[in-house]
């Protein structure tokens, strides 16, 4: 894969990857049931930003399956790790989840492993 189309397929992959989280749990909290019951799941299924956290999932799939087909797989989910520190900050910054410092430093921990990692991928 040539470096304009790494870089963007690994850019596509956290964007659609972080937003089905964001989507998902924007999704979940607008619900007037529970999940542990019929009208739960079906208020999620008619959910627009439920239905838009599992369109960008199945983009993140896609794109991840090209991902792997041009990388090994510790190298990429390695890489993919980021995930976690980026679904961190959607939850800090865009839903107002309350975080820890030790949150935080465990999200830098991770970042640092996935940098160590990247250089040689």
């Amino acid at each position: 894969m040539n470096k304009l189309l790494d870089i963007t397929a690994w850019l596509v992959f956290f964007t659609s990857a972080v937003y089905g989280h964001i989507g998902l749990k924007l999704g979940v909290d607008k619900l007037e049931g529970s999940l542990g019951t019929w009208r739960g799941w079906w208020e999620l299924g008619l959910n627009p930003w439920a239905w838009s956290g599992i369109t960008s999932w199945v983009i993140s799939s896609v794109v991840w399956i090209v991902l792997l087909s041009k990388q090994d797989l510790f190298a990429a989910h390695s890489i993919s790790a980021l995930r976690y520190v980026l679904v961190a900050l959607g939850a800090a910054f865009i839903l107002r989840e309350t975080t820890t410092p030790q949150q935080w430093l465990g999200a830098t921990l991770i970042a640092a492993g996935v940098f160590l990692v990247a250089r040689h991928a």
